[in-house]
């Protein structure tokens, strides 16, 4: 009887503690000390929601934020410093890794499905790889000018971000990085590689469309001449597009699982079609290519069902794998 009254005590005295912890707070970090900070300012990481961060955190203080605080949704970095870090408590997985100082981890809020909106540190150089992939809520982030690179799979899957701001300092950005990211991007004008119109990104003088998502049928424009690897990936709502006669160039995986696209004229400009080009193109029933290709790259039209038929110019010499799959009719 003893135990049970002292259990029921217990559980009244932590669901106090729950009821009245902060969901709002902001502290002052040490690196690697975040947690401790958020429990001195009053707080229990369980339960906080907004989170304001001064002074320098690192690899681990992102791993707690990603894996310990089930309910973080607003977190403002702005302030913060990102120290250097080596070893097996950051947010790359078990082994020991090298962490870069003022660079946003590799992983670091990855598949965190509670984030609505960030913002990085005003110090950051580089956002790692995979730093925000399948953040499905995330609405917002803010990029300060310092941030120089944008890494692989960095917004991937991030399905209500509708605006990324790039800024006039970033001069990489990876092919994938935005790889099933609906956002509509807008690049600062006074950036020296890259461009936007219609929330499109493009390589400064528009020759080369990087990434477009937001456009349920879309012409694109005169000056391109490539079409970049990924570039239309995972368009779901993709239904027509016109590629001009300045196009010489389709990448790899450029329209891949764009799934209510349902036929494409490939103009006669174009020498070079990519693998996977169109695979995944579930609705894909008719493709013509007029241009003088010698070669069908491989897995060009991997899981088009519905596809059957391709009309292909005679000066094709080689077919690569998979390249076109047997059910296709070919008409020369």
């Amino acid at each position: 009887m003893k135990k049970s009254i002292l259990l029921l005590i217990s559980l009244c005295i932590t669901m106090m503690l729950y009821a009245t912890a902060p969901t709002t707070l902001s502290v002052v970090s040490t690196a690697g000390g975040l947690s401790t900070a958020i429990t001195v300012a009053g707080g229990t990481i369980a339960t906080v929601t907004n989170l304001t961060v001064t002074g320098t955190i690192d690899a681990r203080d992102f791993k707690m934020m990603r894996d310990s605080m089930p309910v973080l949704a607003v977190v403002n970095l702005g302030a913060v410093n990102i120290a250097a870090y080596t070893g097996t408590g950051g947010t790359a997985g078990t082994g020991s890794t090298v962490y870069l100082d003022n660079v946003i981890p590799i992983n670091a809020f990855y598949y965190k499905s509670s984030i609505t909106s960030i913002s990085l540190p005003i110090t950051a150089t580089s956002i790692g790889d995979s730093a925000f992939s399948g953040c499905y809520y995330l609405t917002s982030v803010t990029i300060y000018s310092s941030v120089i690179s944008i890494g692989d799979n960095s917004f991937n899957y991030c399905d209500r971000l509708t605006t990324i701001s790039i800024p006039s300092s970033v001069n990489s950005i990876r092919d994938n990085s935005f790889l099933y990211c609906t956002a509509s991007i807008e690049v600062d004008a006074a950036n020296l590689n890259y461009s936007s119109q219609s929330g499109v990104l493009f390589n400064k003088t528009k020759t080369t469309l990087l990434h477009c998502y937001t456009h349920p049928s879309y012409t694109i424009p005169s000056s391109v001449t490539t079409i970049g690897n990924y570039a239309f990936a995972g368009c779901d709502y993709l239904y027509s597009i016109s590629i001009p006669s300045s196009v010489t160039t389709i990448g790899d995986y450029a329209f891949t699982n764009c799934c209510s696209l349902t036929s494409v004229t490939i103009p006669s400009s174009v020498t070079s079609i990519g693998e996977w080009a169109f695979s995944g193109g579930q609705y894909l029933n008719s493709v013509t290519i007029l241009s003088l290709l010698t070669t069908i790259s491989a897995h060009i039209f991997d899981n088009c069902h519905a596809l059957s038929l391709v009309t292909i110019p005679t000066t094709v010499t080689t077919i690569g794998d998979g390249g076109l799959p047997n059910f296709v009719r070919i008409k020369s």
